[in-house]
């Protein structure tokens, strides 16, 4: 979105810092994604991004390079709700105190100062890295800037083909690999909380499941949960299960969605703004 859109105003308005980029593989990209899109699988084609949504999303791997000192970032995509304060010793567990002449990254997989990026799992709560999920990832700008480049040309390749709608997720896992396994760190479930996951379930990994950072992932509240849970519409039927699964939560995923309207409609109203479309959350 350009700095005059009302997307952008909006943002300002609600204080949100916005950075204005153009990154440097806008151009190209694209005649790439437009290949991305023909050869991904025709039975999702409904559901592929607009071209400017995608790019929106590829947005992420540019972090690196907008200008942030920090060493150590956390992402988080737009669709999630922050339950907590966010620490530092729930995300790095032992691992707090380092220094730039003393560094220790974790093992891979495990929880712990992260060499590129740590991760928790998509769908299921797993140990399983080839199950991590992009969408919260506590990002080591130091070593992502390093790589920046050679990671860019890897996944804009012409030579190489993602499916269309997750092809940063499955780069990043594609390209930051050692031994043939991928070099991510181990980010708690707690930091990347899924609405249909049952927290009442002990965890091998961790003493405690209380989420701190709760991610619409998979179905979203108005166009996924709550048709399902009020009039029993399932839109994409690969999120079936994952639907079902809120019904045994005891109506926590609708609570959820309300929380997470009525923090937007809150900001509505300090702004003064009447969006166009309202959701349940009148």
């Amino acid at each position: 979105a350009g700095p005059d859109s009302e997307l952008v105003q909006l943002l300002i308005r609600m204080g949100v810092r916005v950075l204005h980029h153009t990154p440097k593989w806008h151009a190209k990209s694209k005649a790439v994604l437009n290949q991305w899109r023909a050869k991904s699988d025709r039975r999702w084609i409904y559901t592929f991004p607009k071209f400017g949504d995608i790019q929106g999303m590829l947005m992420r791997i540019d972090i690196p390079v907008v200008g942030l000192l920090d060493r150590l970032v956390l992402y988080t995509d737009i669709d999630i709700l922050f339950q907590q304060p966010v620490d530092w010793e729930t995300m790095l567990g032992n691992s707090t105190l380092f220094t730039e002449e003393n560094i220790t990254y974790a093992k891979p997989g495990a929880i712990g100062l992260p060499r590129f990026f740590a991760m928790s799992t998509e769908f299921v709560q797993s140990s399983d890295r080839e199950k991590m999920d992009t969408g919260v990832m506590l990002m080591n700008l130091v070593n992502l800037r390093k790589t920046h480049q050679e990671f860019v040309n890897f996944l804009f390749d012409e030579n190489r083909t993602w499916k269309y709608s997750t092809s940063d997720p499955t780069g990043y896992k594609a390209y930051y690999r050692r031994n043939g396994k991928l070099e991510a760190t181990f980010l708690p479930y707690r930091m990347n909380w899924k609405v249909f996951w049952d927290g009442s379930k002990k965890s091998d990994v961790e003493q405690s499941l209380d989420p701190i950072i709760v991610h619409f992932h998979g179905p979203k509240c108005e166009t996924g949960i709550q048709p399902f849970l009020s009039e029993g519409i399932v839109q994409d039927e690969s999120f079936r299960p994952l639907l079902e699964q809120c019904i045994l939560l005891d109506s926590k995923c609708f609570r959820y969605c309300r929380q997470y309207e009525w923090f937007l409609f809150e900001h509505y109203k300090q702004i003064k703004w009447n969006p166009k479309v309202w959701s349940t959350a009148r």
